[in-house]
């Protein structure tokens, strides 16, 4: 895959216009742009503190899957943390630290965290732990090559040339891209039977590619594809209406997009857009 899905398809956070100091987001490299949303993290590193209250967020499901890894300069010692696909919205936490550390992490596409991963991504639907149950040597080989970088462009530097030596374009499943594809040319309005025809496989076939490739049922990927197109075009100001809006993304009515957008925003999209802009 050259480009394709990424052309399309944006995933965004609660807040896509926040950035700080303690999170910041760079692309990728041109090489990596169809496989990876963005490298995120410290822009530098984190200065010894002893107080200060502790900093809470809220992640909101944009069908992307996170490898977090922190390393802890005056210790030497390292974490990692593999998040697959969420369907439900959580609120983050960070405490203050006595130790001067940093944050770095690799947002994947849905699509392509296969292509790196040592497995598949069954099971992997709401996952938040070690990264070795499915990167089995990342932490080993990367993380410490972060110990001796003190930007985050150095970090990514470092992450892409350790990806690009990485990545298998083979394992890439064409019936998984056609059908990801059908869901958001159609803004998740695709029916299954649809799909599958049009692929020339089984309901049930179908259903293994997508817990294989994704960690999730072609029916709740589809709901999240919409979910996050409807999120996409708020914030880029091409709602005038939610009456329209529901139509074009196959809901009932209003109040059907807006009960379906809080159950995976916790609030109603008036209230999404004060927090996003919230500084």
């Amino acid at each position: 895959m050259k480009n394709g899905l990424a052309d399309l398809f944006y995933p965004l956070t609660a807040q896509p216009f926040f950035a700080s100091p303690e999170y910041r987001e760079l692309p990728p490299c041109a090489a990596l742009r169809p496989y990876i949303r963005c490298f995120w993290g410290t822009e530098t590193f984190a200065s010894p503190v002893d107080t200060g209250e502790r900093k809470h967020g809220l992640v909101t499901p944009d069908t992307c899957m996170d490898v977090i890894l922190s390393v802890n300069f005056t210790k030497g010692a390292m974490g990692d943390i593999f998040c697959g696909i969420n369907d439900q919205s959580f609120s983050s936490f960070s405490a203050p630290c006595p130790d001067r550390t940093c944050t770095f992490a690799i947002r994947f596409y849905a699509w392509s965290v296969g292509l790196f991963s040592d497995e598949d991504m069954c099971h992997s639907l709401n996952y938040h732990g070690e990264s070795g149950e499915y990167f089995a040597n990342l932490k080993r080989e990367l993380s410490w090559l972060l110990m001796d970088t003190r930007t985050l462009e150095e970090r990514s530097a470092v992450a892409e040339k350790y990806l690009l030596a990485r990545m298998r374009p083979d394992r890439e499943n064409a019936d998984l891209m056609n059908a990801l594809y059908a869901m958001i040319h159609s803004c998740g309005r695709a029916k299954m039977e649809e799909i599958a025809s049009s692929l020339a496989v089984s309901n049930r076939q179908l259903e293994r590619i997508f817990k294989a490739g994704v960690g999730v049922s072609p029916k709740k990927m589809k709901d999240l594809i919409r979910y996050q197109l409807l999120w996409q075009e708020m914030n880029r100001g091409k709602i005038r209406a939610m009456a329209d809006a529901a139509a074009k993304y196959g809901y009932f009515d209003q109040a059907h997009l807006i009960n379906d957008f809080k159950k995976y925003h916790t609030m109603n999209p008036t209230d999404a857009m004060k927090f996003a802009l919230k500084k």
